[in-house]
């Protein structure tokens, strides 16, 4: 919901760019928290499906 947010409020004519700044630093933080936790496996995951 965040995402659509952030593109409607992007076909303003006067756009408040520090707030929307904001905002898709938050809407990027829960794929980047999920990936720190996850890296090892997708890192691994990609080195074994090289292999077969």
């Amino acid at each position: 919901m965040l995402q659509l947010d952030l593109s409607n409020s992007m076909g303003t004519r006067a756009t408040d760019w520090g707030p929307l700044m904001a905002a898709a630093g938050l809407a990027c933080l829960p794929n980047l928290v999920l990936y720190l936790v996850l890296q090892r496996r997708i890192v691994d995951g990609f080195v074994h499906s090289g292999l077969r």
